[in-house]
C-alpha cells in the first residue's frame, strides 16, 4: 500500500492579508495598478460593443449555411 506525502500548507493570516491589500490598494503603485485595469477594461468593454454591432445592410444579404 502507498503513503501519501501530506503536503504542507502555508496558513494564511487573513487579518495580516487584508491589511495588505489595503496597503496596496492606497498606496501610489496600488492606484496606478487600478487605473491601468480600468482603462484596460473599457478598452476590451468598447471594442466588444463594436464587435456586436451589425450593419442592418448586412441582415438583407443572402447567406447559405
Amino acid at each position: 500500500m502507498e503513503h501519501k506525502k501530506e503536503s504542507k500548507k502555508t496558513a494564511v493570516d487573513l487579518s495580516e492579508l487584508a491589511q495588505n491589500v489595503k496597503k496596496w490598494v492606497v498606496s501610489p503603485d496600488g492606484q496606478k495598478k487600478i487605473e491601468e485595469v480600468l482603462e484596460n477594461s473599457k478598452e476590451m468593454t468598447s471594442k466588444l460593443r463594436e464587435a456586436r454591432d451589425i450593419d442592418p445592410k448586412s441582415l438583407h444579404e443572402p447567406f447559405t449555411l
